[in-house]
């Protein structure tokens, strides 16, 4: 029975996510530090800006981006090992 592996492209996906966040994130709350005012914006932004400011959001979603990055990467690299392998095989004689 052939083994599942998961797909790359989902952590990639998530990587690109937490990176939209991380950026998005540092850009509103510059701009509401500068002009002030009331936004909307996801309550674990708002937690994580509170706990180590606007440099803190883009530093944790961007290594949240970085480990789903790499996670893919691996997912990559694992996907191509078993292919390379085979094909080195010897065809056995049945």
């Amino acid at each position: 029975m052939p083994s599942q592996r998961k797909s790359p492209w989902g952590a990639f996906f998530y990587a690109l996510i937490f990176l939209v966040i991380g950026v998005g994130g540092y850009a509103k709350f510059r701009d509401l530090e500068k002009s002030g005012g009331r936004e909307k914006l996801p309550a674990i932004a708002i937690l994580v800006y509170q706990a180590v400011g606007k440099t803190g959001v883009l530093a944790v979603f961007g290594g949240l981006s970085a480990i789903c990055a790499l996670a893919g990467v691996a997912r990559l690299v694992a996907g191509k090992a078993p292919e390379s392998q085979a094909a080195d095989a010897k065809p056995s004689a049945e």
